[in-house]
């Protein structure tokens, strides 16, 4: 399993990234070769797989922001990263 969240939420997966400095949303993507790759929501940078996931509302107090709310200063993707 990529990454284990409670059944009764959404799980956001996280990992350390050396570029930000700090935890971040990790997303998956295939790379040239077609492989997985693991990458960083914030600045796309490669990624190990993820070491955790945030439910929604630890996602929200990270500061990212979920698609639908409203844009009160949150950084951060998950509906607002422009793809």
């Amino acid at each position: 399993m990529w990454f284990e969240t409670d059944d009764e939420d959404v799980g956001f997966p996280k990992s350390r990234c050396a570029t930000c400095e700090r935890e971040v949303v990790v997303y998956r993507t295939l790379d040239d070769a077609g492989q997985i790759a693991c990458r960083c929501l914030d600045c796309n940078g490669p990624m190990p797989d993820p070491e955790g996931a945030w439910s929604r509302d630890e996602l929200i107090e990270a500061g990212y922001k979920i698609e639908g709310q409203g844009s009160n200063a949150q950084k951060g993707s998950c509906g607002n990263c422009g793809v």
